[in-house]
C-alpha cells in the first residue's frame, strides 16, 4: 500500500513539475470502445497517430510518441476496432468500412475535445487520414501520409488471390508475397511459434532498420492484449470499401507531407510517389532503407520531418 501511494505521489509530482504525462483511456463510439493512449499536455496542439491494418498501436514506438510530445504536442495513439484492447466486432453481422474507421478517429478527437488535429496515418492509417482530408478537412490542421497509397486496389486484389497484373501501381514485392505464403502454410500452435512467424513478417517490413529485440518486445506486448487473433483480417475487408481515392484527393487543400520508405516491399515507393502527385501542393520524402514500419532506427528522422511539417502548417 505504501509503495502504491509513493508511486501515485511521484506520478503527480512528475506531471505538475514537467507538464508531461502518459495516460490510457477508452473512448466510446456507438457500440465500439476504442483504447487510446496519450503523451504530453492536453493543451498543446494535437497529433493523432493512426496505425495500419492488423497492428496494435504499440507498433508506433514509445520513443517516437515521446519525441513528438516533448517537442510541444499532445500525442494520441490508439487501437483500431478488432485490435488490442479495443472492441471485437462480429463482422458478418456488423460489417464496417474505411469510412467507419475514419469516424472512429473523429470520435477520439471529439472525446478529447479537440476541434482540429495534425493527423499522421501509417499504411491503412494513411488511407484513413486521406479520407479525413477529403470528407472532413475542417478537422485537420495537416496530414502526414506515411508508407501509404492513394490507390490500394492492387493490394485488395492480392488479398483476394486475384491477378495483380494490369494495375497502375505495383503489388507487394515478390519476397513479401513469398513470405506471407510461407506463413500461411506453417500454422502456429504455441505463442512462441506465433511470435516467430510475426518476426518473419516484421523483418520483411522493417527494411534496413530491423531490430529483432524491439519487434519481439512489441509483439509480446501486443499478444498479451489480443482477444482474437483472426479478427485483424476484418481490416482487409474494410479496406476493400474505398480502394482508390485518386480523383477525390485532387480536391484536398490540407497541408500534406508524404513519407515513404525506399525499402518498402509491402507498398513499394511508387505508391508514395503517386500519393504526392495526387494531392496538390504536397511534399514527398523518400527515406532510403526504411521499410513498411517506423522503428527505433528511423524514429528520430521520421519525427524530425513530421515536426518540421506540423510547425510549418501551424
Amino acid at each position: 500500500m505504501l509503495h502504491f501511494l509513493l508511486t501515485m505521489i511521484l506520478s503527480f509530482v512528475s506531471i505538475f513539475a514537467f507538464g508531461q504525462s502518459q495516460q490510457e483511456r477508452f473512448v466510446k463510439h456507438g457500440q465500439v470502445e476504442l483504447w487510446t493512449e496519450t503523451f504530453g499536455k492536453p493543451n498543446d496542439p494535437a497529433i493523432l497517430l493512426i496505425m495500419g491494418a492488423g497492428s496494435s498501436a504499440f507498433f508506433i514506438p514509445d520513443v517516437f510518441c515521446k519525441e513528438l510530445s516533448e517537442s510541444g504536442y499532445f500525442v494520441i495513439r490508439y487501437d483500431h476496432r478488432d485490435v488490442g484492447k479495443s472492441s471485437l466486432i462480429d463482422y458478418a453481422k456488423h460489417p464496417y468500412t474505411l469510412d467507419d474507421l475514419a469516424l472512429d478517429a473523429l470520435a477520439i478527437l471529439d472525446s478529447y475535445k479537440i476541434p482540429k488535429a495534425h493527423v499522421v496515418g501509417l499504411s491503412m492509417g494513411g488511407f484513413i487520414g486521406q479520407i479525413l482530408a477529403i470528407k472532413y478537412p475542417e478537422r485537420l490542421n495537416s496530414l502526414v501520409s506515411m508508407m501509404s497509397s492513394p490507390d490500394h486496389s492492387v493490394i485488395v486484389a492480392y488479398t483476394k488471390g486475384e491477378d495483380t497484373n494490369g494495375y497502375s501501381l505495383p503489388p507487394p514485392a515478390q519476397e513479401a508475397m513469398d513470405t506471407w505464403s510461407e506463413m500461411k502454410r506453417l500454422p502456429a500452435n504455441t505463442p512462441e511459434e506465433r511470435i516467430a512467424l510475426k518476426l518473419k513478417n516484421w523483418k520483411l517490413c522493417a527494411g534496413a532498420g530491423y531490430d529483432e529485440e524491439e519487434c519481439r518486445d512489441m509483439e509480446v506486448r501486443t499478444m498479451a492484449r489480443t482477444k482474437r487473433q483472426e479478427a485483424i483480417f476484418n481490416h482487409w475487408s474494410a479496406m476493400a470499401s474505398w480502394p482508390c481515392r485518386l480523383k477525390e484527393l485532387e480536391s484536398v487543400t490540407t497541408p500534406t507531407l508524404v513519407i515513404h520508405g525506399g525499402g518498402d516491399v509491402v507498398l513499394p515507393p511508387e505508391h508514395g510517389i503517386a500519393t504526392a502527385k495526387a494531392i496538390p501542393g504536397s511534399q514527398l520524402i523518400i527515406i532510403p532503407g526504411m521499410g513498411h514500419m517506423v522503428n527505433k532506427h528511423f524514429s528520430h528522422e521520421v519525427a524530425s520531418y513530421i515536426l518540421l511539417h506540423v510547425r510549418k502548417a501551424s
